[in-house]
């Protein structure tokens, strides 16, 4: 209702909706363009975790590996933050608790992939250390 409207003392542009519906379909198109940038943002965590499972899966190699768990631990504060964005957000999926849910899974697997690269890369340099250590010619 017109006037129910009262600027907000944070803004510097106020608009005045004559009609109701006029501003209930602009709250509506905010939250699709929400829900949008949301879907565009779990996507691109998808995409990033699905090539490098597939370059792990067909190099099979230590340096594939390595580069592909380092690009893995790198993405999950982005899951994180996608996670705490939606606990923030009013209710913009129907079941947004399983969402939360499912996003937490996977920042939590991130971070044991990342402790798992960490424990191997230690043990290869320690490893690589004493190799060399015993083929060097002595003096």
């Amino acid at each position: 209702m017109p006037q129910e409207q009262k600027p907000n003392p944070y803004l510097d542009r106020w608009v005045t909706f004559r009609h109701f519906f006029v501003r209930k379909l602009i709250r509506h198109l905010a939250k699709l363009e929400a829900r949008k940038e949301f879907l565009r943002r779990v996507r691109a965590v998808h995409v990033t975790i699905q090539n490098a499972r597939d370059l792990m899966n067909a190099h099979q190699s230590a340096k594939t590996w390595g580069e592909q768990s380092r690009r893995l631990m790198k993405l999950r504060p982005e899951v994180e933050e996608i996670s705490e964005d939606l606990k923030a957000s009013d209710s913009l999926f129907v079941r947004q608790s399983e969402i939360i849910d499912g996003l937490e899974g996977i920042a939590s697997y991130l971070a044991k992939a990342g402790e798992e690269y960490v424990r191997s890369h230690k043990q290869s340099i320690v490893g690589t250390r004493l190799a060399r250590a015993f083929l060097r010619p002595s003096t």
